[in-house]
Order: structure tokens, then C-alpha cells, then sequence
């Protein structure tokens, strides 16, 4: 299992390579097109560089081509339930390079959308934690402090079990 999900990632960072000399229009005609830009390994590609995009304008084209990722999985494989969640994580990371970009209104809009689908999604906590970490920093850099740990708490209540589930070896120490 380990040995075939390296090499879907190997695969996506490949197909992804391939990208760099595209145009828009092409970038997005290959990925409606190919199978192989329908995966959740692709999909992790392209969040990681919407997460690291130079700009806004840049942002907005990954993300797009984010949710043509996900409207291209095959049914079989990534059922309603699970695909609201990618799309949830998706709009999730919008909100966060819109906020980032001081777009606080349009990062509102991303995080009501990542709501609603996380409504519909698998009930997973951790696509909600993360969604709430953002919307935290966006209440926070709009001066509602309170609102912003009234989130962070949640975040906390989510992440507290898991937290403990992970054994303190596995931990990364913390030097005083």
C-alpha cells in the first residue's frame, strides 16, 4: 500500500512537471482530459502549490483547476460524501490565500462555501478543524478576537483527541 501510494505520488508530481510550459487553456484542457489528473495524489499537488502561489490571480487558476480535479474522479472511487470533502478542503484554501490577500469578503464567501459542503461531506473532523483555523485567522485579522477563540477552541476540541491517539514518541520535541 505504502510502495503504490509513492508512486501515485510520483506519478502526480510528474504529470504536474509536465504542466510548467502549458498555457492556461492547455493546463486546464489536460486536466478535464487526463485520467491521470483525476487523483487525490494530483489534487494534494495542486493544493500545495495553490498554498504557495505568487499571486492571487495565480491562486484563483490552481484552485480552479482544484475543483476540475475532483469533478473528474471516478464515482467508484471517491463517492458524494467523500468528493464534498475535497471540495470543502479545496474552498477551504482559497479562503486562506484570500485572506492572506486581505480579500476578507471573498475569503468570507470561500469559507461559507467550505461550510456548506463539509454539511454534505463524510463527517470527517479534520476538514472542519481546518476549515475553522482559517476562518479564526480571518476574524482575528478583522479585530473580532473573541469570535476568533471562540473557533480556535473548537479547533482545540477537534484536535484534542487526535492529538492523544499519536504517541509521544512520534511527537517533535520541543527544546526550552
Amino acid at each position: 500500500v505504502e510502495r503504490d501510494k509513492a508512486l501515485e505520488d510520483l506519478v502526480a508530481r510528474a504529470e504536474w512537471s509536465s504542466f510548467q510550459g502549458l498555457t492556461r487553456k492547455a493546463q486546464k484542457d489536460r486536466v478535464i482530459l487526463s485520467r491521470a489528473c483525476h487523483s487525490s495524489a494530483f489534487l494534494e499537488v495542486l493544493l500545495a502549490e495553490l498554498r504557495s502561489a505568487g499571486s492571487w490571480s495565480e491562486s484563483e487558476f490552481l484552485a480552479n483547476l482544484a475543483l476540475l480535479v475532483v469533478q473528474g474522479m471516478d464515482a467508484k472511487k471517491c463517492p458524494a460524501k467523500l468528493r464534498n470533502d475535497l471540495l470543502a478542503g479545496i474552498w477551504t484554501e482559497v479562503a486562506n490565500v484570500r485572506r492572506i490577500s486581505t480579500e476578507w469578503h471573498h475569503a468570507a464567501v470561500a469559507l461559507r462555501k467550505s461550510e456548506q459542503y463539509l454539511a454534505e461531506g463524510t463527517g470527517n473532523p479534520l476538514p472542519r478543524a481546518r476549515m475553522l483555523s482559517i476562518a479564526a485567522s480571518l476574524q482575528a485579522e478583522q479585530g473580532h478576537l473573541s469570535e476568533a477563540l471562540a473557533l480556535l477552541e473548537q479547533c482545540r476540541q477537534i484536535y484534542l483527541p487526535v492529538a492523544k491517539k499519536i504517541p509521544v514518541n512520534c511527537l517533535p520535541r520541543l527544546e526550552p
